[in-house]
């Protein structure tokens, strides 16, 4: 167990975080150890339902309704398509959560809806482009989203469609998804602009970028996909964003900001935009 937690014991970790990291670390060098590993996992047991492998299936699957199935993760995060070591120990692509519906023997209707706020946000160090520092005060009030040690630092900037196109090819491309579900919109609307980011400057490396700026999809499961995605990361991080900005009426009713939102999407990502929200309830959303 020590030679496999190696890599972690020798990494770095926050100064705050030193003297509990050392604590667990003295931990797997004491005769103890295991009783202590087996008293965690009894509490955890005690705080959570375990159920069969049929439970899905059996429990959820089979009642009239609707089942909403949601990645505890978003795409760009996933284990081999995200931007390593920025990444999930799971895989967050929709193939996944339909393979977990079929073993549950489900073969009815599935909807597919891609979600993003209108704008980039990004909890801890993963590659942003569109960051942007000036427009935090702006996007964020409301939102809930503090710094914290463990999800990092919260960083905003427009709306980046390079991203957003990429982590739709790494699914499959715009036919796997039924539509799109834009939230936060009310905060564009607040602002009175739009601010989106359709290219790149300095993305011209074939290896990762088509000759038109667009980010390649590179597959696969192994360390030399994690080392692409890894170099692909570091390119991103030299991209020079190109922002254009739409301006937004004060007297634009929510009828006409969904549709500049739906044909802005539509172009940009080739997909359909099924609901965009203006607030924290059902009635701030306009679904078509």
């Amino acid at each position: 167990m020590q030679k496999d937690l190696r890599d972690v014991i020798r990494g770095e970790f926050l100064t705050e975080d030193r003297e509990a990291v050392e604590e667990k670390i003295d931990l797997l060098y004491d005769d103890e150890f295991l009783d202590y590993v087996a008293e965690r996992f009894s509490k955890a047991g005690r705080e959570v339902k375990i159920v069969d492998a049929d439970f899905l299936g059996r429990e959820i699957l089979s009642k009239e309704g609707v089942a909403v199935v949601e990645s505890s993760h978003g795409i760009l995060s996933d284990h081999f398509q995200g931007f390593y070591p920025h990444v999930s120990a799971i895989r967050t692509l929709p193939c996944f959560r339909h393979a977990m519906l079929k073993e549950a023997g489900y073969n009815g209707q599935i909807v597919n809806i891609g979600v993003s706020r209108a704008y980039q946000i990004s909890h801890g160090p993963r590659p942003m482009p569109t960051e942007d520092p000036t427009m935090t005060e702006n996007l964020l009030p409301g939102s809930h989203a503090d710094n914290n040690r463990y999800r990092g630092k919260v960083r905003v900037g427009p709306l980046d469609f390079n991203l957003l196109r990429y982590a739709i090819e790494v699914c499959g491309g715009p036919t796997v998804f039924d539509g799109l579900a834009i939230t936060w919109f009310d905060q564009i609307q607040k602002n009175g602009k739009w601010h989106i980011c359709d290219h790149y400057l300095g993305a011209d490396d074939p290896t990762y970028f088509s000759p038109s700026g667009k980010i390649k999809v590179r597959h696969g499961t192994d360390d030399e996909q994690l080392t692409y995605q890894e170099a692909l990361g570091k390119k991103l991080l030299k991209c020079i964003p190109g922002i254009t900005t739409h301006e937004i009426s004060s007297d634009a009713g929510q009828n006409k900001l969904y549709a500049l939102c739906a044909d802005v999407l539509k172009e940009k990502t080739g997909v359909p935009v099924r609901m965009v929200s203006f607030g924290p309830t059902e009635r701030d959303k306009i679904c078509k």
